[in-house]
C-alpha cells in the first residue's frame, strides 16, 4: 500500500520482475537496480519477448539508460512513453489517492513498521508517509491525549499531501531534463481527460485516449525497428556480394 505497488489482480497474468524484491530496510542503490534489471531483461529477451520498464522513480530509469558499463543505448532501441496529466488535476488526484490509502489502513501499515529514530534516508523508510506519520506514532507510544493525537495526525496527513505534490514537481522537472539535456525522445500522452471529471479512472476514456494511442505508438516503433533490421541485413548482404 505505502509504495503503491501494483496488485496481483491488476497484473492480469503478465509477469512482473523486481516487484517486492527488496526487504523494507534493505538499501537498493541505482547500481543494484541496473544489475538486476539487466538480468531480468536478458531473461525476457531470451524468451523472445520485449521488456517494458515502468516508473516508478525516474532516477532509476535514468541510471539504467545512461549506465556506460552496460551500454544500454547500444544494446537496446527504446520507445519512451510519458503519460502526463495537467498539474491541477494531478494534484487533486494525488490528494484523493492519499485519502484512499488512509481509508484502507495506511496508518496501520506504518504503525506496524514504525521504529523510533529510524534513518529516513534508507530503503523504504524514504517513502512518503513514514516520516510524516512519525510524530503521531511517537505521541501514540507516549500515550498522548486525544486532542494532541488528532492535531498530529492532521499535520501528518497534510504533510503527506504536500510532499506528494513536491515529488510530482520533482519528477516533472526530471522528465524535462531528460528530454532537453539528455535528448530522450518522449511520446507524451495527455491523460488529463481521464481524471478531470472525477478522481476515479474513467475506463472507457482511458482506453480511447491513453491505451490505444500508446499501443499505436509502440506498434509503429516495433515496425520501424523491424524495417531498420531488414535494411541492415540487406546492407550486409550487399557488402558481402560487392566484396
Amino acid at each position: 500500500m505505502l509504495t503503491n505497488k501494483i496488485l496481483k489482480k491488476e497484473r492480469r497474468g503478465v509477469p512482473h520482475h523486481l516487484l517486492g524484491y527488496v526487504e523494507p530496510g534493505e538499501e537498493f542503490t541505482t547500481q543494484d537496480f541496473c544489475n538486476h534489471a539487466h538480468k531480468a531483461m536478458k531473461h525476457i529477451t531470451g524468451d523472445g519477448n520485449i521488456p517494458i520498464i515502468v516508473g516508478g522513480s525516474n532516477r532509476y530509469i535514468e541510471a539504467l539508460v545512461e549506465d556506460p558499463h552496460f551500454n544500454f543505448k547500444d544494446t537496446y532501441d527504446t520507445c519512451f512513453l510519458w503519460v502526463d496529466v495537467a498539474l491541477p488535476v494531478l494534484f487533486d488526484h494525488a490528494t484523493t489517492r492519499v485519502d484512499e490509502m488512509l481509508d484502507v489502513g495506511l496508518v496501520y501499515e506504518v504503525r506496524g513498521m514504525f521504529i523510533p529514530g529510524i534513518d529516513h534516508n534508507r530503503g523504504i523508510w524514504r517513502a512518503i508517509g513514514i516520516a510524516e506519520m512519525e510524530p503521531y506514532l511517537q505521541a501514540e507510544m507516549e500515550m498522548a491525549d486525544e486532542a494532541t493525537m488528532k492535531i498530529l495526525l492532521d499535520i501528518g496527513i497534510r504533510e503527506m499531501k504536500e510532499n506528494t505534490k513536491k515529488l510530482i514537481n520533482k519528477q516533472l522537472m526530471k522528465i524535462k531534463f531528460l528530454a532537453n539535456k539528455k535528448g530522450w525522445k518522449f511520446h507524451r500522452i495527455d491523460a488529463t481527460c481521464v481524471y478531470e471529471r472525477s478522481a476515479k479512472v474513467d475506463e472507457d476514456v482511458w482506453d480511447k485516449k491513453v491505451l490505444r494511442p500508446s499501443l499505436e505508438m509502440v506498434t509503429n516503433f516495433l515496425r520501424e525497428d523491424e524495417k531498420a533490421e531488414e535494411m541492415a541485413d540487406s546492407f550486409l548482404v550487399t557488402r558481402r556480394y560487392s566484396n
